[in-house]
Formats: structure tokens, sequence, C-alpha cells
């Protein structure tokens, strides 16, 4: 979602359509290659308008194209950022009537906290049918890649 702002904002309205084809390529990629493959269209793209920015952009490569990793059928409810979003829209006006800082570590947590439980509230226990359907496979997902990159750390700090 955050890319996509950027492109509007960054280039102009006929190298933007050609992104956003892009773009939406690489959220409906069948496997992790293509979804590289076509970023990798998408960073060369805007290389013809901003040079810099295209090499920002293929440093980070490694990040956009997540989309495929994921059960298709879930796909189009990931792209969004509303539930962090609202999370920070919570904490705003806690951190405002504290005078625009939280006092202490423990006023800062237990406004998280706070937030979470909100959170929780509005967008966890109203699961959408299909991304429940998968929940099995996503925590298979999210166990595999977070014991992995726990194994290897400790291999690493080893």
């Amino acid at each position: 979602m955050h890319l996509q702002r950027n492109l509007r904002r960054n280039l102009s309205d006929k190298a933007y359509r050609e992104a956003t084809k892009l773009l939406r390529k690489i959220r409906d990629a069948e496997d992790k290659e293509e979804g590289e493959r076509l970023f990798t269209l998408l960073c060369e793209a805007v290389e013809e308008e901003k040079e810099e920015w295209a090499k920002e952009l293929s440093a980070k490569a490694g990040r956009y194209p997540a989309f495929p990793e994921y059960p298709e059928e879930v796909r189009r409810h990931i792209y969004t950022a509303n539930p962090v979003e609202s999370m920070n829209a919570g904490i705003e006006p806690m951190r405002l009537e504290l005078g625009g800082y939280f006092p202490s570590q423990q006023a800062l947590e237990v406004n998280l906290f706070i937030q979470v439980v909100n959170l929780q509230d509005r967008w966890w226990r109203r699961l959408v049918p299909t991304v429940r359907a998968k929940s099995y496979e996503l925590l298979q997902i999210f166990a595999m890649k977070y014991e992995l990159a726990e194994d290897h750390e400790a291999v690493h700090n080893f």
C-alpha cells in the first residue's frame, strides 16, 4: 500500500500506470520467483524517471514480493495496513493527552497494551471467513519462518 502511494507521488501519470500494473501482477504472482522477476521489472520502470529511488527499491527487493508466499485466498486481505494504522491512530490521542510525550516507559507500555486489546477487539476476533479457513496454514508459514530465523540466529551466535 505504501509503495503504491510512493509510486503515485514520485512518478508521472504514464509511469505510474505502468508501475501499478506491475504491482498488481506482483500481488497475483504464482510464486516468489515470479514476484521477484516482476519486482525487477518494476524497479526498471521506476529507474527511467527516478534512478536513485529505483536503487533504493532494488535494495529492498526481498521485502516487497512476499505476497506469493501466502495462500492466494488470503492475499487480498493482507494488502492493507489498516490494523496497524488503527493502532497508531489510537496511540496518538493518548500521547497528545499526556502533553505530547509519554512520561515514562511504563506509561507507554500501558497505552500500547490498551491499543493491542482494542486492536484484538476490532480486527482479530472477527476474522474474515477466508482467512479463518487458512489460519492453520498461515500459522505454519509463520512458525517455519520464525523458527528458521531463530535457529539461524542461534547458530550464528554460537
